[in-house]
């Protein structure tokens, strides 16, 4: 979504975007800013919100969006708000753009809303296209596509408004956040297997049968991978791993 600041839908324009297999439709979201470039640029303010991210409250530009000292505004993932850094899903693969040591971190942001001065969303979206091209140049996509590249962004950027988890509230999640915006599950309003072409996604056709053997496999594997993390988290630190 694009629009004018104060305008709201009576001025919103729509853009056709030609679909692409996965992970692509979404991995190159930054392109689609830069293409339409010349015709967003006089706006004041650009946003970025998944189709699925509805609002639930009132929510007012003081709060919202960034101010003088601020470039960006970002969501907290309700999924991350209470884990330590080294347990983030960023991408930990050293050839990638998106790489993020074990050892750096704060917060993991949603890659469903972004918010910013249109000059330094634009400056955002550049560069993440030119990394995102110089990995796709390399065979490589990032773990978690775009949203690896924007949290590998956010952590270079520290002028940023924070949001909590209540601009992403999932549905269906207990969260000790106020909903202000909910973030629907897409399994539960469309076949996200038909739309990524993953038959893997149809969670009938995955789902193990759920036995006490089976608790007890993925209790350890839990916990093995928690270790493996830890470790490679002190690894990082001594040898002073940095983006």
């Amino acid at each position: 979504m694009i629009c004018r600041k104060y305008v709201g839908w009576g001025g919103a324009r729509f853009y056709h975007i030609d679909p692409l297999p996965w992970p692509l439709i979404t991995l190159l979201r930054f392109h689609y800013f830069t293409r339409f470039k010349d015709e967003i640029i006089n706006n004041d303010y650009l946003m970025f919100a998944n189709s699925n991210l509805v609002c639930r409250k009132t929510i007012t530009e003081e709060e919202f969006l960034p101010d003088d000292s601020q470039e960006l505004t970002v969501g907290i993932h309700y999924g991350f708000w209470n884990l330590k850094p080294r347990f983030f899903t960023y991408e930990r693969d050293r050839k990638s753009r998106a790489y993020i040591p074990y050892n750096i971190g704060k917060n993991y942001m949603m890659g469903a809303l972004m918010c910013g001065r249109t000059d330094n969303f634009m400056k955002m979206s550049e560069t993440l296209k030119t990394r995102i091209n110089e990995d796709l140049a390399d065979r490589k996509i990032a773990l978690w596509h775009d949203e690896s590249h924007f949290n590998k962004y956010v952590l270079e950027n520290r002028k940023l408004r924070v949001l909590t988890p209540s601009y992403g509230y999932a549905e269906g999640v207990n969260l000790p956040f106020e909903m202000k915006m909910e973030l629907l599950d897409k399994r539960k309003h469309f076949d996200v297997s038909l739309f990524k072409r993953d038959e893997s996604l149809a969670l009938h056709k995955v789902l193990p049968k759920v036995t006490l053997l089976f608790r007890i496999k993925r209790k350890l594997k839990r916990i093995l991978k928690r270790w493996k993390i830890n470790f490679l988290y002190w690894r990082d630190t001594l040898l002073r791993r940095h983006i």
